[in-house]
């Protein structure tokens, strides 16, 4: 059974006090939640609520702390746009702390539950996450993405969604490749890389040639700047493809839907070199 270290004081001015408090009601959410116990689910999260209280009420400024546990406490009760603003907090502090009490499992949890609610607002936050802290995510079903493609590619275009798409298919090879060197490697090395990487999932998923060709032609001159991780996406897209390990086996699809075209890389470089304009 969790206990406390020290007895909570709801008349403090620590936050410590108040995330120590929150620390054991979110861990005995996980333990109800895993058990379905209802009642017990509607005290711990009751509980919550009475600590946030009186953190308010006292005046008590929330830290990157508090804002990691409320965002398992609202990915574990599915209320996916406070828990939006939880990770949106926590990237906002981690320059002044590092990150802490965040689960890969709950942040999985997040990522499968924004995309079947169609929350890329969260999606976006998550991947600045996962690439401020390099969460592998390479067990993760990024498969789930192909009805958001579809729709967003092919009936209602949203050039900001399909970028956060391509935020997540960098990191999903980079966490399967980790970093190995695979440039003088055997072709049976390379192959099995391919497969782990590209092949179990990406593969099928979308012609990364053809949305290549799609973004340098739909933002020609202009510059797209991503408006939660600040950077240009489509220039990681092609630093992320000028890896060397990633040259040396994005080809290997029989399908040719891995990789993308250098001829367009340089269109992309070409249609930016003197241009200051940037649009969101």
């Amino acid at each position: 059974m969790l206990q406390r270290l020290d007895e909570f004081n709801p008349q403090s001015k620590d936050v410590k006090n108040y995330n120590d408090e929150l620390r054991l009601h979110v861990s005995l959410l996980t333990q109800h939640k895993t058990m379905t116990r209802s009642r017990r689910i509607a005290q711990a999260a009751h509980q919550i609520k009475f600590v946030l209280d009186q953190m308010e009420s006292n005046g008590v400024k929330a830290d990157i702390t508090t804002h990691s546990l409320l965002f398992t406490k609202n990915v574990l009760l599915e209320r996916l746009d406070e828990a939006t603003v939880n990770l949106h907090r926590v990237n906002q502090l981690s320059s002044i702390g590092r990150y802490s009490e965040i689960q890969g499992e709950t942040l999985g949890h997040f990522f499968e539950q924004s995309l079947s609610r169609d929350n890329f607002n969260g999606l976006a936050h998550l991947a600045t996450f996962t690439e401020k802290f390099e969460i592998d995510i390479s067990n993760w079903q990024i498969s789930k993405f192909r009805p958001a493609l579809d729709f967003y590619l092919n009936h209602t275009p949203d050039l900001n969604k399909i970028l956060t798409f391509t935020r997540f298919y960098t990191q999903f090879v980079n966490g399967a490749l980790n970093n190995e060197s695979l440039e003088n490697s055997y072709d049976a090395k390379r192959i099995e890389a391919f497969q782990k990487a590209f092949g179990s999932q990406l593969e099928n998923l979308v012609d990364m040639n053809a949305l290549f060709k799609h973004l340098v032609n739909t933002i020609g001159s202009k510059q797209y700047i991503d408006p939660v991780s600040k950077q240009d996406p489509v220039e990681q897209l092609i630093n992320f493809y000028t890896q060397d390990n990633v040259q040396s086996i994005c080809r290997l699809s029989e399908q040719g839907t891995t990789h993308i075209n250098h001829s367009d890389i340089v269109r992309y470089i070409a249609n930016h070199f003197d241009s200051n304009s940037s649009f969101a």
